[in-house]
């Protein structure tokens, strides 16, 4: 990195000519390092002093050194200003959001708070039976699945914990709801000609809606916005879903406590999808495990795993297995706490293997 912007530094000194593609590449390699942070948003201006106007590359980039160096306010900020350019007509295709940008939000979302820790066995008392419940959901057909603005059943027993869960809940419905009538309606407004003020104005509603300018600072709220975004991505834009944007979302979820849904990721999203799950998915779903001490749903997972084991390790073994070793690249990365974005090394499967069978391990020793 020294090395590229002593170069672009002596290209800026003797007006070379340069590109997007310059500042690009610089924003990037910027990016994966948080020593760099600084300097990512320095090119940025430079970028646009020099007449470049930043495109989704970019912004995915920034997103994503915002969320290695857990400023999850900044990500916010920039995730705002592309989705709203994003609902310009006139910048439709040069901007846009898609899986990356999710995934690095989703990142943010994870690190931005210490991850929750392991509940103590007099509260797993409350979580006994959520897999099975989870399960049972995800099998149903969709059209026999209660309305998203439904609220979920009765309040539970007068505890702070449960209760604030429950109304989150609840609120998250609501907005839901909400945001999907204004998209409609934004959509309309587009198809009749709406002048450009009027559309802005919609458009700052909706992503009022989605994403607040206030920080999320607990996290329930965090975990509600990580859910609204996430379907908000799937059922308005109907954008592409991946592995790794699932994991990262599975992530979110467990580091911030919003365990019913993350259950729901694993046996529902992933099929739903058609996505394999990888060795970082049964990582989460052991620590899912973990912090809900679930015994009975952490031998199903580690069954589970062991099949998947067994395939990897014999593709690993098969010619071009270096590309399954490198393979599902950029945020996996292994020795990194587990509510830190990964490096950007390539550690791939090969690295998930030992890294699920310790999580397994310290789970298993610590019951």
């Amino acid at each position: 990195v020294e090395k590229a912007m002593n170069l672009f530094e002596e290209m800026v000194s003797s007006n070379l000519a340069l590109s997007d593609v310059t500042f690009n590449s610089l924003i990037h390699a910027c990016a994966v390092r948080v020593d760099y942070f600084d300097e990512c948003f320095r090119l940025l201006e430079l970028m646009e002093a020099h007449g470049f106007q930043p495109d989704f590359y970019t912004y995915n980039t920034v997103i994503y050194a915002c969320a290695r160096a857990k400023k999850l306010g900044l990500a916010r900020e920039i995730f705002r200003d592309l989705l709203k350019r994003s609902m310009n007509p006139t910048q439709e295709d040069l901007l846009k959001i898609d899986a990356v940008t999710i995934s690095n939000m989703m990142w943010a979302y994870a690190g931005f708070l210490p991850g929750v820790k392991n509940c103590s066995w007099k509260v797993a008392k409350r979580y006994e039976g959520m897999a099975t419940k989870a399960l049972e959901t995800a099998k149903r057909p969709d059209d026999e699945l209660a309305p998203t603005s439904t609220a979920p059943g009765p309040a539970p027993p007068n505890e702070e914990r449960q209760f604030d869960a429950y109304y989150a809940t609840v609120r998250l419905n609501e907005l839901q709801e909400q945001a999907a009538a204004l998209s409609h309606k934004l959509d309309n407004l587009k198809q009749e000609g709406a002048s450009k003020e009027e559309l802005d104005k919609h458009a700052v509603m909706l992503i009022d809606m989605l994403m607040p300018e206030d920080v999320p600072t607990v996290h329930n709220k965090i975990a509600s916005e990580a859910v609204r975004l996430m379907r908000f991505y799937t059922d308005k834009l109907e954008g592409e879903v991946n592995t790794r944007l699932l994991n990262a979302y599975l992530t979110a979820l467990v580091n911030n406590g919003r365990f019913d849904d993350a259950w729901l990721v694993i046996f529902r999203d992933f099929e739903k999808f058609g996505m394999p799950k990888d060795g970082w998915t049964f990582l989460r779903a052991i620590q899912l495990c973990a912090r809900t001490r679930d015994v009975p749903s952490a031998w199903r997972v580690w069954d589970e795993y062991k099949r998947w084991r067994v395939e990897v390790e014999h593709e690993l073994k098969t010619p071009g297995h270096e590309r399954l070793k490198a393979g599902r690249t950029d945020v996996y990365g292994s020795n990194k706490p587990e509510n830190e974005l990964p490096a950007e090394e390539p550690h791939g499967d090969a690295a998930a293997l030992n890294r699920v069978t310790q999580e397994m391990l310290a789970l298993t020793v610590g019951l």
